[in-house]
């Protein structure tokens, strides 16, 4: 169990020192008058059913196998990774610790302020707490209604919101109010939505249905902008279906928990180390591929790591010689004297 702890730390090592050496340029978000880096923060199930892994568990949408936690900024560059047993609740023991060192992570290899989204299964007033404490951090995470009713909400809404929306279907408000956190002086931010349907289908509903979405923001940006940055989330979930499917993480190889904890963190840096090839798969514009803002797992896989090559020894040297045409034979080239330069 230690052995694997010290090889896990000394991976998260490796993958700091490959952000620093290659140089982690994040995609930034424009929210209000501040430009952001963003860091998502999220649970991802994998799917490990018919096995007898140690901690693996039912998970809460009712599959079997793990609930590890990720964190990913923006453009996809994953800066923590930690393997949990599959009854993990998002926030559980532990989840504090986690997005903390991912901050401090981050700050190594990017000097900027951060923005953390996260959905609310982290609504915590202890989450709330750290990321007042720290400097040059924004959030964003969704509120968890808990005991709060959508009757409660749209009463609210009508009080303190604007209406934005008005059709003969439903009537969209939106607004803030600031509410007391124990621990923190002055009163938080939060940002709401709330939708009153009137009809459906055409046939009006004797008792209209409302939707209530509500977050917890440090931001002083309109309503519309922290909605807008929060809906962005779904960008991250790409990143985790990569890291599953494209990369096959999802199935750990391991019946013992310590020894899938470290598999996990060498995917960490076996994906960042694809990303460093996305990044300068984006920059080349002699490739044949279309223009895009980033590449996926499974098209720089098919590209670079599936080249055909041959080693041959001549001349008391190593030569590799590659079956590709020769724009991909450049960029190859240009790829490996970046690497060994780093």
């Amino acid at each position: 169990m230690s052995s694997c702890s010290g090889f896990e730390e000394r991976i998260h090592e490796c993958a700091l020192d490959l952000g620093r050496k290659m140089g982690v340029n994040p995609d930034y978000t424009r929210i209000g008058d501040h430009s952001w880096v963003r860091m998502d923060v999220d649970v991802t199930i994998f799917d490990n059913s018919d096995t007898k892994k140690e901690g693996s568990a039912p998970t809460y949408d009712r599959r079997y196998g793990f609930a590890p936690i990720f964190a990913h900024l923006g453009g996809g560059w994953m800066i923590n990774a930690q393997l949990r047993e599959g009854s993990a609740h998002s926030f559980t023991a532990g989840t504090t610790e986690f997005i903390d060192q991912s901050l401090d992570y981050a700050h190594q290899l990017v000097d900027a302020p951060f923005l953390l989204v996260a959905d609310g299964g982290f609504d915590s007033a202890d989450l709330l707490r750290l990321l007042d404490k720290r400097a040059n951090t924004g959030f964003i995470v969704k509120h968890n209604l808990r005991k709060e009713t959508e009757a409660q909400w749209l009463q609210t809404a009508k009080q303190y919101g604007r209406l934005v929306k008005q059709t003969k279907e439903k009537r969209v408000y939106q607004g803030s109010v600031y509410r007391t956190v124990e621990g923190i002086k002055d009163p938080v931010r939060m940002v709401f939505e709330v939708t009153e349907i009137r009809s459906k289908d055409g046939q009006l509903l004797w008792t209209p249905e409302t939707i209530v979405f509500s977050a917890w923001t440090s931001l002083d940006a309109a309503e519309e902008e922290v909605l807008k940055a929060y809906r962005q989330r779904g960008t991250s979930e790409q990143y985790h279906a990569e890291f599953k499917t494209e990369m096959d993480m999802e199935r750990l190889p391991s019946g013992k928990f310590a020894v899938n904890s470290a598999f996990l963190k060498m995917g960490m840096l076996v994906y960042n180390m694809f990303k460093v090839i996305d990044q300068d798969m984006v920059y080349a514009k002699a490739l044949g591929l279309k223009k895009a803002t980033r590449r996926r797992m499974k098209t720089i896989m098919r590209s670079i790591v599936y080249m055909c090559g041959k080693i041959i020894r001549h001349s008391r040297r190593l030569i590799l010689q590659l079956a590709c045409p020769r724009p991909w034979y450049e960029f190859f080239s240009g790829l490996l004297k970046r690497l060994q330069a780093a």
